[in-house]
């Protein structure tokens, strides 16, 4: 969590947004959220709920027969995720 802080820092987020990125980055890598345009918009504004979203949403694929493909668990996954972000304490 500490170079996931340092991605943070400066970044005002309640333990709930802290929470879900957490989950997100354990599913998806540090390097995968480092580069991410998700973490750009935490960054640009934290309380923008739609943009953030939409980028959160976009971590549901996988590879099936080498080609991209939405998983419908990791949808659900996201959503409870981006549910939990926009849930005040």
């Amino acid at each position: 969590t500490s170079t996931l802080n340092g991605l943070v820092l400066g970044v005002d987020l309640n333990q709930n947004q802290f929470d879900a990125i957490v989950s997100l980055v354990y599913n998806i890598g540090i390097g995968g959220f480092a580069s991410s345009q998700t973490l750009k918009e935490i960054k640009k504004n934290p309380k923008d709920f739609d943009a953030i979203k939409k980028e959160w949403m976009g971590w549901n694929k996988g590879t099936k027969n080498g080609k991209k493909v939405e998983i419908k668990g990791l949808t659900n996954r996201r959503k409870k995720e981006c549910q939990l972000y926009s849930t005040p304490i």
